[in-house]
């Protein structure tokens, strides 16, 4: 079972301790694409990314000393370095080493510039949204994933991130998740990024395999809803 998650826009530059490490492999695929956005101004990456001119003098300065080798002292694991919504609520500081290795065989990050990421691979400080770059991806990613053993994904990614995933063959589990509002289950957007670090840290600590037990899922209130619920795609409620 395979869990999928997209990474975040928020970082955290702090240098943070980890047992092992690893190298993204979509390495060569990155590099080429980090070399097109080297050559953008910070201008031209505040058109094409409709962010701020701060946002984009920041982005610009991360793309130009970017190098993606091995070692770099900005480089940390990918786990470590996304610190939006859904990453709060992965308690990786407190996981054990046999845990952070079962993360490691088991989650995946969709990212922009990397493509797809373990949480222990070694990234630097970037800003590059998956919706601007979904085509360069849409070969790259699903390969990888169709080479992954498992034959389950549980898909926990936003629906801009999963779009670069396409076919791959396998089954794909999809977690959604309501909150009981003005008499009805609604999806609310930052409830739903809080839940998904909830399931994929819940995963990560109970070494869930079996996608029937994420029935069993109930951290932060949550159950899930046989009613709503429709073949793959899972329905957690919460009142």
């Amino acid at each position: 079972m395979i869990v999928l998650l997209a990474s975040s826009k928020t970082l955290n530059l702090e240098k943070l301790d980890c047992p092992f490490t690893s190298s993204p492999l979509l390495l060569a695929h990155a590099k080429s694409l980090l070399t097109e956005f080297k050559n953008y101004s910070a201008l031209e990456l505040q058109q094409k990314m409709k962010i701020s001119s701060k946002l984009a003098d920041q982005t610009y300065s991360w793309f130009k000393d970017a190098t993606l080798l091995p070692n770099v002292p900005c480089a940390l694991p990918a786990i470590l370095m996304f610190e939006g919504m859904v990453f709060k609520y992965i308690d990786v500081g407190n996981y054990s080493l046999n845990e952070l290795e079962f993360a490691q065989k088991h989650l995946r990050i969709l990212s922009g510039l990397y493509g797809i990421l373990r949480p222990l691979d070694l990234i630097e400080p970037y800003r590059l949204e998956m919706a601007l770059v979904t085509n360069y991806w849409k070969e790259a990613v699903p390969h990888f994933l169709v080479t992954e053993k498992d034959d389950v994904i549980v898909n926990l990614a936003s629906q801009e991130y999963y779009n670069v995933v396409g076919k791959t063959g396998k089954k794909v589990i999809t977690p959604v998740f309501k909150e009981y509002k003005n008499g009805e289950y609604k999806i609310i957007t930052i409830f739903t990024k809080f839940a998904r670090g909830m399931m994929a840290n819940w995963i990560i600590k109970n070494k869930i395999v079996d996608p029937q037990k994420l029935k069993e899922f109930s951290e932060g209130g949550y159950s899930y809803s046989p009613e709503l619920s429709e073949g793959d795609l899972l329905i957690f409620t919460r009142n």
